[in-house]
């Protein structure tokens, strides 16, 4: 576990003129997928210092290392190579395994985002919501926005993104993430 037991507060969702460093930054993209998240960063004319990638899925992580390459290629000025070395190794692909020290070692993250599997919250899903156990990503995802909150000199600027939450399937799903109480390990309390 990243801290042990802690009282989770809500996450700061405050608006805010981001400003980052012209030295770069450093991106965790959680929930990785083809790396499309780093794509819009650069797009966006920021410059990469360093990219980190979670991704379980293999065949997303293969393709992910070809895109990557080719996002090197157009943005060799945002993007340097030394950025993406060993990017998919840095960190567990499983977020449910990433722990206090595997963020200590790769220092202040700067920009987090994540995509976690959407399918509890969709209408191709049953609708539980956040309780759909293909959705319990969602509270790993917390759990490590919430460490580096609280424990990096600068909280990280965030970028969450999901489908869209439609009628009573959203009211379930706003209502399960308000009911986010405390955590003990990998498993949260509600």
């Amino acid at each position: 576990p990243i801290d042990g037991p802690v009282t989770l507060s809500p996450l700061d969702t405050t608006p805010i003129a981001w400003q980052y460093s012209l030295e770069g930054i450093c991106l965790l993209d959680l929930f990785g997928g083809i790396s499309t998240g780093l794509a819009v960063v650069l797009q966006a004319g920021i410059l990469v210092r360093r990219y980190l990638y979670m991704e379980r899925d293999e065949t997303a992580r293969r393709v992910s290392l070809r895109h990557v390459a080719l996002l090197v290629e157009r943005y060799p000025q945002l993007l340097p190579v030394d950025a993406v070395r060993g990017y998919q190794s840095a960190l567990p692909a499983d977020i449910s395994l990433l722990g206090a020290d595997h963020l200590d070692r790769v220092g202040p993250i700067d920009l987090v985002i994540a995509g976690w599997p959407c399918q509890g919250q969709s209408h191709t899903g049953v609708g539980h919501g956040l309780y759909d156990p293909r959705s319990t990503l969602f509270w790993e995802m917390l759990r490590v926005l919430r460490h580096l909150q609280l424990h990096q000199p600068h909280s990280p600027t965030y970028i969450l993104e999901n489908v869209p939450l439609l009628g009573d399937v959203r009211q379930r799903v706003v209502a399960s993430a308000h009911q986010v109480q405390s955590w003990i390990g990998p498993t949260v309390l509600l």
